[in-house]
């Protein structure tokens, strides 16, 4: 979902248009405006699709999550590339390391490009993307999700430990929507298109994890 906006006032600022883009992990067509499940209560993301163009037919390029994302990331199809499996490499692929990765050219465009949480496919992202392309990432560059910092555990972590930035297991009465990584992710570039001090113009990715 990419939803090219004005922040503020560009038209004084910029002829280029600000581009806020958000991914959201396994998402499916399970929201209001696609009618995917009936179940499904999306009123923040019914609003966003009324004032832009809602795509009905849209297909992800790999069943799988790293291939899928390297294909948006990278404008190059799986079946070209070869990359078909989550263990397979992006930098280690030379058709995919040497491609113009999608916030490289914004910031080649003089965009501000700015980032948190799940864009890429987390071992592309913290191990060989590495913050490529991006001014600035939250939590870091080399890391794509904030965790619960291993203290919003009701009971034993599952998994050794690994779901500490996941989405299994009981969590405490008191952890908030905010205690989450995606809360924090969504907080971070809340605060970014708030403050009102973004470079313009910017391109701003925010990486949802749940409901994966």
């Amino acid at each position: 979902m990419a939803d090219v906006s004005a922040y503020g006032d560009t038209s004084q600022k910029s002829t280029k248009p600000n581009v806020l883009f958000i991914a959201i992990d396994d998402l499916n067509d399970w929201t209001g405006m696609l009618e995917g499940n009936a179940q499904a209560r999306t009123p923040h993301m019914d609003t966003l699709a009324s004032k832009g163009i809602v795509f009905t037919n849209a297909h992800c390029a790999a069943p799988c999550c790293g291939p899928s994302r390297a294909a948006i990331m990278s404008g190059i199809r799986p079946s070209t590339s070869g990359n078909y499996i989550n263990k397979s490499s992006l930098t280690h692929n030379p058709i995919l390391n040497n491609a113009v990765l999608l916030p490289e050219f914004f910031q080649q465009h003089g965009y501000y490009v700015g980032g948190a949480g799940k864009l890429f496919h987390g071992y592309h992202f913290n191990y060989e993307v590495r913050g490529r392309g991006f001014d600035e990432y939250y939590p870091s560059k080399n890391r794509d999700l904030p965790s619960f910092e291993g203290l919003k555990f009701s009971s034993k972590l599952p998994l050794g430990g690994w779901s500490r930035t996941a989405d299994w297991g009981p969590l405490r009465p008191d952890v908030t929507v905010d205690d989450h990584p995606d809360g924090k992710t969504a907080k971070w570039v809340e605060g970014k298109l708030l403050e009102g001090q973004l470079q313009e113009p910017f391109f701003l990715g925010a990486g949802i994890f749940e409901p994966h």
